[in-house]
């Protein structure tokens, strides 16, 4: 019986211990936990300061320059996004899909107005571009209804950031 206790608590102790790896994401090292700087907590969840770096590190590859503060910004959006379409059970892709999905009324005057930004003083007509410019259209209106979804989901969420 007394066998069974201390299997028993040898066995509480390794998932104690695996917890904590899983909790530091890998980085826990035996006899020691390496301390991350928090940078943000959002609706709960821990914003490490080197998950901001990837993210500073991710747009750097892809060509476009991140101050930190904007990186976290990124990475809180991000969690906002992955925790409101955990709820609802879906993707991110379609999450926002069915948050900005509502059809779109395309006013003439609006098509014609971007046509003549954009085509102003050239040899193209209005009936040759009217289709890709109600697409364009159409898109920035979803694009636009996307950002304030995402805003809503940023402005009911409970986010601290902490200064470093």
């Amino acid at each position: 019986m007394e066998k069974k206790w201390l299997l028993l608590g040898a066995l509480c102790v390794l998932v104690a211990l695996a917890c904590v790896k899983v909790l530091n994401e890998g980085n826990f090292e035996e006899g020691a936990v390496e301390s991350r700087e928090i940078s943000a907590m959002v609706d709960g969840v821990v914003v490490y300061a080197d998950n901001v770096e990837a993210e500073q590190q991710r747009a750097l590859d892809a060509g476009v320059e991140l101050s930190f503060e904007e990186a976290l910004n990124v990475v809180i959006q991000k969690v906002v996004l992955l925790q409101a379409a955990e709820k609802e059970g879906l993707s991110v892709a379609e999450l926002i899909e069915n948050h900005t999905s509502s059809p779109y009324v395309m006013k003439a005057d609006d098509v014609e107005a971007l046509y003549n930004e954009t085509y102003a003083g050239t040899n193209v007509s209005f009936e040759e571009v009217e289709s890709v410019l109600v697409g364009q259209l159409m898109e920035e209106r979803k694009e636009a209804a996307a950002a304030a979804y995402i805003q809503s989901l940023l402005d009911s969420a409970q986010i601290t950031v902490f200064s470093g």
